[in-house]
């Protein structure tokens, strides 16, 4: 090759890296954008895969046989390049329209999967197919262009489909981990469209300098053997041998890819970064491959066959190993959870566990390709055709892979039987193409047995599912450990994610690629509370729609209250499958003929039904989850809205938890950005909480609560489950104890966020920030959710909406636990705004006016705490937690004697509290005054307390310890106080085990520990 032709081939890889990096770019932001159009489902994915891969065949197809004709093919590579930034940066202004469509086809389609599927792979062609088959013919057009007429085949094939797949592999990452995360999917497509037409002009440009050398150029006399090929002639076996292995192995790849993407999400989490990282380490493997053999393997055509086998017994060799690292790369992940707290970690953590499991078959498969077009032994005069061919058929076994591996495949073999197919196809690739046996092709028979033997070893692999499915990467390995004594009720690998049910004696866990989505026990509040509590702003709801099966136990509450009908959609067949194991607390919504189930996405059923709700619970899995996100967006919520019959109520739970209030306040701005009226209840101790929207205000009457209260009291089911989730069945009172914020208090939440940005479709801020969140270390109370949620409670709030629900004008307990609610969140300041409310109540209350006192304490204000308790204890003498209180504000302050009186008064009056017992004692045989020290009597007073507790508290016996030591006893000192410091490691606090071994010290040298 000239030294300009090199400098032509150097500018055109360079061109064709970037080329492939927008390709993929495309493909992960098509992949996100028809989510929003087709849903999420199985079979909505594998349309959108399968039209961006038909679209690359048959461009490959037709462009391959149209290049051999042509004088200029880097010409028409940059037209190509051209065009597609100019019709992929038209896309999203035709999706708006493709989402109006899909909705109005959808009351006709449902129900009917295959055609569903056909009309949305036929619809997703037409808008994105056009770019498709211009990207897959550059490739043979650029293979034709620097392959020589008289040449070798392989001269460019493998560089050039390397090249491309490493900037593919660098487009996949750079758009899945950065550029989606920052610009969003509308100016990511934008710039992937101008840096097409860059391409494109600088192509075109570089493209005159080689029409005028070829022109200049002296006809190339041909060969008779090269003039016989490049005559027609029917295609011999080999060749069509050679093109049902590219569609074999094509196929292969992509089970193979998906199966293991299905695994991953185990192993690092089921977000958007776990496809991205699948995808990319896959790229990069074959791009690997690729430039292996343009390298190593080109010029060895006489190894070709040999290096057929090896390479598929690599394939074979590393998809069982790989397949048998998953369970401990899920310990693995579990034991790495603080290393991936942002987005380059996460990426790099993300794309290293999927090479230890694709990267080595992923190198294989890059060999392949290249090695296929050789095996042709097609003529250089045929480059373009035979290129675009095995490409062509290459990409049919994709689509083949792509839509048949989680619908059919999965559900059907499991994930290890499907890779096990997979590798049985690559033995098939190898027995087309390989000749009849004998003894120049026994290394590939004998190879082709192995692989076919590994082949049916990889099920055999299959782990136990406590290994894998137990969401480790979240909870840590000790969630592991936590269940290993539990028992498998049920194990499906469903079309759209695993489903695992474990028992433990009663309680029942019900996990979702690993992440608890359900229990009968922990999850119950707020499972049964989804669908009691916002009945209380409807209740006269008679339509309910509800988003996710979970344990089925929201559907089944709906389903009690009287001439209610309950549609549920839920994407994945294997939780309602999994809804007979919680048929003790779900009330067996399946047996009610009120209750339709769809399985389907949830977002695109919303979008696309013609029914209206008069109450729409969404319920779906955590929002951090891919494909989850897109429930909580401007454009979701408009639809739901649409759904919803004048005065309807959208009840959205939202997590707290790996949660900070910039993310919450986002899709609390999202939804006030479509319903005027919002509100906030908490549930299962603040860890979660239902966002309430509506047209109307939300702020029930007590003639509405007046008629859900008259329907509870006349069904037992529902009683019950308040009296047991809620442990009362006063409805008034199950709303002051959850109904925390209402819209003015949610305005000002999102205003102290400091920002006015929305969770839309384009910009997926919740897909990609809130995962990082699951694996940031401990951060600021200032930062997280729960405690800013606690912080924006209003007790004029809770004030007000007692008044409307008629509550006595003096009632106070639900403003006191309120306030400690806040307080346990470690907002002190808030939390006296409610007991002074409740003092301005009742006056006379008592435990408004101690809690005020504590609160001050916790403040380090003791001054106005002992004022606090001393006029409390002047009307209530016998208070003994006034007095306990006040007596550890005079031990703070080193009143000594009048914290002795206090304690010994409290325990006249409780003389079976250790507390206050322990507190005495202690200030006897330590406090830094000798006039209050009383060793014997700290003895009388300790030693009960530790009889009665069986010496089992570290502290109750440091305490006998210290008063012993006081009284002269060491030798008793010093076997308690080793007794107590052996507790205390076994109870893992370091602290006062080092403690109580320094006082240790100084009774074995016969000293007594005083404080101070």
């Amino acid at each position: 090759m000239s030294t300009s032709r090199q400098q032509l081939f150097s500018t055109a890889s360079v061109l064709f890296f970037l080329s492939g990096s927008t390709g993929l770019a495309y493909e992960v932001i098509w992949f996100r954008r028809f989510s929003h159009v087709w849903g999420s489902s199985t079979l909505a994915m594998a349309s959108v895969v399968a039209s961006f891969l038909l679209g690359l065949g048959l461009g490959a197809y037709l462009w391959g046989r149209r290049a051999d004709r042509l004088n200029a093919p880097l010409r028409w590579y940059g037209i190509c390049e051209l065009a597609i930034g100019v019709l992929a940066g038209a896309i999203p202004f035709v999706m708006p329209w493709l989402s109006d469509l899909s909705a109005s086809l959808y009351p006709s389609l449902n129900g009917q999967p295959v055609v569903h599927f056909l009309v949305q792979f036929g619809l997703t062609f037409l808008t994105i197919g056009p770019v498709c088959v211009l990207m897959g013919g550059t490739l043979p057009l650029l293979v034709r262009e620097f392959t020589a007429r008289d040449g070798s085949l392989t001269e460019a094939t493998g560089w050039l489909y390397a090249i491309n797949t490493f900037g593919a592999a660098t487009g996949c990452y750079v758009t899945g981990f950065h550029l989606l995360p920052t610009l969003g999917l509308y100016w990511t497509n934008n710039a992937a469209a101008i840096l097409n037409l860059a391409i494109g002009v600088v192509a075109v440009m570089a493209a005159k300098s080689t029409v005028a050398a070829v022109q200049g150029e002296a006809p190339v006399e041909q060969s008779p053997e090269v003039a016989a090929a490049g005559a027609p002639a029917a295609v011999p076996w080999r060749t069509r041998g050679v093109y049902l292995a590219a569609l074999l192995t094509g196929a292969s790849a992509l089970i193979l890819q998906m199966a293991w993407s299905r695994q991953l999400s185990l192993v690092v989490g089921g977000s958007t970064y776990a496809f991205s990282a699948t995808v990319f380490v896959v790229l990069l493997g074959i791009a690997c491959g690729s430039l292996i053999y343009h390298v190593y393997l080109r010029t060895r055509e006489q190894h070709t066959l040999r290096a057929y086998t090896w390479v598929i017994l690599l394939i074979a060799i590393s998809t069982a190993i790989g397949m048998q690292n998953i369970p401990p790369l899920c310990s693995l992940a579990g034991d790495m959870r603080g290393w991936r707290d942002n987005q380059l970690s996460n990426a790099l953590f993300c794309a290293g566990t999927s090479a230890l499991v694709e990267f080595l078959p992923a190198l294989g498969m890059g060999i392949l390709f290249p090695l296929l077009v050789q095996l042709t032994h097609r003529s250089a005069n045929e480059a373009g055709k035979t290129v675009g061919n095995v490409y062509f058929w290459n990409t049919v076994g994709s689509i083949l892979g792509a839509t048949l591996t989680s619908a059919v495949l999965v559900p059907w073999l499991g994930s290890y039987g499907t890779a096990t197919l997979a590798v049985a196809m690559y033995f098939l690739a190898l027995v087309v193409v390989v000749p009849a046996p004998s003894k120049k092709t026994a290394m590939a028979w004998l190879g082709g047995a192995v692989a076919a033997a590994l082949s049916l070893g990889i099920a055999s692999l299959e782990p136990d599912p406590r290994s894998t499915n137990l969401g480790m990467f979240l909870y840590g390995p000790e969630a592991g450990k936590a269940m290993d004594n539990s028992d498998i009720l049920l194990y499906r690998e469903g079309p759209a994610a695993n489903v695992l049910v474990l028992g433990q004696g009663e309680h029942r866990t019900l996990r979702v690629n690993g992440k608890v989505d359900a229990s009968n026990s922990l999850d119950m509040q707020t499972q049964a509370g989804s669908a009691y509590v916002p009945r209380i702003f409807q209740p006269h709801a008679k339509e309910v729609l509800v988003i996710g099966f979970g344990s089925g136990t929201t559907p089944g509450a709906s389903l009690l209250f009287p001439e209610t009908r309950v549609t549920c959609v839920e994407i994945e067949p294997a939780v309602y499958e999994a809804s007979e194991f919680f048929g003790d607390v779900n009330h067996r919504p399946h047996e009610s003929d009120r209750f339709e189930m769809v399985i389907g996405d949830g977002r695109t059923y919303v979008q696309g039904t013609d029914k209206k709700f008069d109450l729409i619970i969404s319920e779906p899995s955590n929002p951090w989850m891919a494909g989850v996100s897109a429930l909580f967006t401007s454009e979701y919520f408009r639809a739901a809205r649409e759904r919803l019959n004048k005065g309807g109520v959208l009840a959205q739970w939202m997590q707290t938890y790996h949660f900070t209030i910039e993310e919450y306040a986002l899709v609390v701005r999202t939804l006030r950005s479509v319903f005027p009226h919002v509100g906030v209840v908490t549930l299962s101790g603040g860890a979660d909480t239902v966002l309430l929207a509506s047209d109307r205000p939300l702020i029930p009457t007590a003639e509405e609560v007046g008629i859900v209260q008259a329907q509870v009291e006349e069904i037992p089911a529902i009683k019950n489950d308040l009296k047991k989730y809620f442990h009362t069945t006063n409805l008034s009172e199950i709303l002051l104890s959850t109904y925390r914020l209402s819209t003015v208090e949610l305005n000002l939440l999102t205003k102290q966020s400091g920002s006015d940005a929305l969770n839309t479709d384009l910009n997926l801020r919740l897909e990609f920030d809130a995962p990082l969140r699951l694996f940031s270390p401990a951060q600021s109370q200032d930062d997280m959710a729960q405690p800013q949620i606690a912080r924006a409670m209003s007790p004029g709030w809770l004030d007000r909406l007692s008044r409307e629900l008629g509550r006595d004008p003096k009632e106070t307990t639900f403003l006191v636990d309120t306030g400690k609610y806040i307080e346990s969140m470690n907002q002190t300041d808030q939390a006296m705004k409610f007991y002074e409310l409740a003092l301005r109540r009742d006056p006379s209350a008592e435990t408004p006016r101690l809690q005020l006192a504590a609160a001050a304490f916790k403040r380090n204000e003791p001054e106005k705490a002992a004022r606090i308790l001393a006029d409390l204890l002047r009307q209530h003498p016998a208070n003994t937690d006034a007095l306990y209180l006040l007596g550890q504000i005079f031990e703070r302050q080193r009143k000594y004697s009048d914290a002795v009186k206090l304690y010994r008064r409290a325990l006249e009056i409780v003389p079976e509290s250790d507390a206050i017992g322990n507190n005495l004692a202690w200030l006897l045989a330590t406090c830094g005054d000798e006039s209050v020290r009383d060793g014997e009597e700290a003895v009388r007073v300790a030693q009960p307390i530790c009889e009665r507790d069986g010496y089992k508290k570290f502290e109750f016996v440091d305490t006998l310890a210290a008063a012993c030591a006081e009284a002269g006893n060491f030798a008793e000192a010093v076997r308690l106080a080793e007794d107590a410091q052996e507790s205390a490691v076994e109870a893992n606090n370091a602290q006062m085990a080092e403690q109580i071994g320094s006082r240790l010290r100084l009774y074995e040298a016969g000293q007594p520990y005083h404080e101070g």
